[in-house]
């Protein structure tokens, strides 16, 4: 939860609708990833990093925040995303109306 406080402040602040939106989708790509090699017995960050070629800091902390959620909640956000990117670019509603929407069903989901 507290991170959807910083990527509001983030947004809020200026940052690029379209950039915010893009490293957001990839967060949870990555940590869906991770849930399907933990899934194949493949635990190691370095490995993880090597087959995937996403430096080995970035598996580790999205590894912690994996360990709190599950494969479905992490699929779920990544649904949402998507719809949001796409409700963005064939409606009238703006980023921050859709985000906020957003925040708050990955709030009541955790």
């Amino acid at each position: 939860q507290d991170v959807f406080k910083m990527l509001e402040a983030q947004l809020f602040a200026g940052l690029y609708e379209g950039v915010l939106l893009s490293n957001l989708a990839r967060q949870y790509r990555i940590m869906f990833q991770i849930k399907i090699f933990e899934e194949n017995g493949i635990n190691s960050v370095e490995e993880i990093a090597q087959q995937t070629d996403i430096k080995s800091f970035v598996i580790q902390m999205l590894k912690q925040t994996a360990r709190k959620t599950t494969k479905a909640q992490i699929a779920a956000a990544h649904s949402a995303l998507v719809e949001m990117d796409f409700k963005m670019k064939t409606s009238s509603v703006d980023f921050k109306t859709l985000f906020a929407v957003f925040v708050g069903k990955m709030s009541k989901a955790g």
